[in-house]
């Protein structure tokens, strides 16, 4: 592929989102398509002849092996007409209405096996195990879900497989000229208005994973600007900066602990450099923060009555360690009944008055633009269904995004069964009246990283600006840990569950372990993917360690003991040697020759002081 790949004019890409019986609406698009083809090419055109990728999640994962897999004569099994005649025959089996890899055997499972396992969606269908052997006898044995949970739209898991084939195999990386891509969606709810926070605020584990309708609510947009973009950081400025400088900050909630632990460790190094009035905020272009590192980059980037920086990283742990037991009470985990009782209980698990009382305090009248560098910071919207990305240019824009930097860390805090959800109004000038009705921004992106760079070329798109290249990129990625060794869910057990398990299982939460957890794995997949393909690999350092087990790897277990253990675990995480994530396996592995996590971060710090003072000779 990759060789026949960079000869080509274009390469083009089809790309079919998961949606269960939505994807008939896919199914009539690629039938529209392909009589086209017909018409120009003849009755034997299919769309597998002209697509070099066809990448599709769950439902669209059965349609893309519909086109793509051979009949008898190695031509595609289904005609695109064909399909929807399958979803109307087939759909009311699979959901009955009576409710009471040719480089590796081992990579290359059947068909039917890849079709029942992405389309297995948690509470729906049960979860799918199976075995792939080789010849040699060695066998690998997979326990999976619905593809959705970690990539519901495959768009750009298709391109960056490319561009890892093109790496592979030693070739320049794809650029956009040359993609041609046709994206298709299965259907939203946008406008519906499903749920509000202010009823979603009393729903417990139960409620939020039965609950279907709420009051209608129709979505307000103001487009008016306070003034036009100007500020020091972005578009302009960057386009003639040697490197633009981002930090990002996974979700984890009590292991926030670890990031903060790393930043602890960097910040002394700029101090090192640059004198003890070195912040954080002082080196980094952007700082992305969902969920817990949404309150790490607030507390970075909030400024105090001197206009510098609330916090010293150093202190942060300190915060933690003295507000998580009230922000958690552990009295709720005394043992597994208490356990089940909260999870049938109304309301969330935690009742969030501390964290808004204490947030409030610390931030007072403090809103997005007054932030000490730029803020990435994503929640959800759980009325219309979206992302909601608060962004320090988008409040100097417009006053409607200019919320209160504490209704923001409530919001991108609020995880759906541990905290209630958040409602605030934003007014502008004029007396316009946004809404927000917010969820933990990890639902969306537990790992920022990707959308921080996007922040930034929409930024530079914006402002007619040329797109920023991962060449001119220098990112650092902090995760909250992981616990991918312990293996704590397998497909045999979780094909019995229904919604209670799903969502409450032995003291976890399953469905938001897993969403978690495959947010922050795709995004470190594709910006890994994009930083190897342009041979600039360093310029990228994600530190993660996957792990974790047992207490340390919940994000709410605030005992004395457990939260001093993820001290511990940060300043461990800082003696190992630089790993990547293994794109096969999911795994952190070590990279021969590579220096430790500290070693690492030291040399960044050098990197971060020669830009700084760069940029203030200039």
């Amino acid at each position: 592929m990759p060789t026949s790949l960079e000869k080509r004019k274009m390469v083009t890409v089809l790309s079919i989102d998961g949606g269960g019986i939505k994807g008939i609406i896919p199914g009539t698009l690629i039938a529209f398509l392909e009589t086209k083809l017909q018409d120009l090419d003849g009755p034997s055109a299919r769309l597998a002849d002209y697509f070099d990728i066809i990448a599709g999640i769950s439902t669209g994962g059965l349609v893309t092996t519909m086109l793509t897999a051979p009949n008898k004569d190695n031509r595609p099994m289904y005609e695109a007409k064909d399909i929807n005649n399958f979803y109307f025959e087939q759909t009311p089996k699979i959901f009955p209405q009576n409710r009471s890899a040719k480089e590796s055997s081992l990579k290359n499972p059947k068909l039917s096996d890849i079709c029942i396992s992405t389309s297995a969606a948690p509470t729906f269908l049960p979860a799918h195990y199976f075995e792939v052997k080789d010849s040699q006898g060695t066998t690998r044995t997979f326990d999976l879900v619905d593809g959705g949970v970690a990539a519901n739209n495959p768009t750009m898991m298709a391109i960056s497989h490319i561009n890892r084939e093109m790496l592979k195999h030693g070739s320049e990386p794809m650029d956009a000229n040359r993609l041609l891509v046709l994206s298709l969606g299965t259907g939203t709810a946008k406008f519906e208005g499903k749920y509000s926070a202010t009823k979603a605020s009393k729903w417990g584990l139960i409620k939020i994973s039965n609950k279907r309708k709420t009051e209608k609510g129709k979505r307000k947009k103001n487009k008016e600007k306070e003034h036009p973009l100007s500020w020091h950081i972005m578009s302009i400025g960057l386009a003639k900066r040697k490197m633009v400088t981002v930090l990002s900050i996974d979700g984890g909630g009590i292991r926030g602990i670890i990031p903060s632990t790393i930043l602890g460790f960097l910040e002394s190094k700029l101090q090192d450099l640059d004198g003890a009035n070195a912040r954080i905020a002082d080196y980094f272009d952007i700082i992305a923060g969902t969920s817990t590192g949404g309150l790490v980059t607030t507390m970075l980037t909030a400024p105090n009555k001197n206009n510098r920086p609330m916090y010293e990283a150093k202190d942060i742990n300190n915060f933690y360690l003295e507000h998580c037991p009230q922000i958690f009470p552990q009295k709720s985990r005394k043992n597994f009944f208490t356990s089940i009782t909260n999870a049938t209980k109304p309301g969330p698990k935690y009742d969030g008055k501390y964290l808004r009382s204490l947030t409030n305090g610390l931030l007072g009248d403090l809103t997005l633009k007054q932030t000490l560098t730029n803020v990435v910071i994503p929640t959800f919207d759980i009325k219309h269904l979206q992302p909601v990305v608060f962004t320090t240019i988008d409040a100097k824009e417009n006053s409607l995004k200019n919320a209160k930097l504490s209704d923001v860390c409530i919001s991108t805090s609020a995880a759906p069964s541990y905290l209630p959800p958040h409602y605030f109004e934003v007014k502008d000038d004029q007396g316009n009246i946004r809404t927000f009705d917010l969820v933990d921004g990890g639902v969306a992106a537990n790992n920022p990283t990707m959308m921080a760079i996007s922040h930034i070329n929409r930024e530079m798109l914006k402002n007619n600006s040329e797109p920023m290249d991962a060449t001119r990129l220098q990112v650092l990625s902090l995760g909250t840990g992981a616990a991918k060794y312990a293996e704590k869910y397998s497909a045999v057990d979780a094909s019995k569950w229904g919604l209670v398990n799903w969502m409450f299982h032995n003291g976890s939460t399953p469905l938001l372990d897993i969403f978690g957890d495959a947010s922050s794995d795709m995004v470190d997949f594709h910006v890994s993917t994009l930083f190897q393909s342009l041979n600039v690999k360093d310029n990228y350092l994600r530190i993660q360690d996957d792990t974790l087990s047992g207490e340390e790897s919940s994000v709410d277990i605030a005992t004395e003991k457990n939260l001093e253990s993820l001290v511990v675990i940060g300043n461990g995480l800082l003696k190992k040697p630089v790993s990547r994530v293994n794109m096969d396996t999911g795994r952190y592995e070590k990279c021969e020759g590579e220096a430790t996590y500290e070693e690492a971060l030291v040399h960044f710090a050098i990197q971060l002081s020669e830009e700084r003072k760069l940029r203030q000779t200039n």
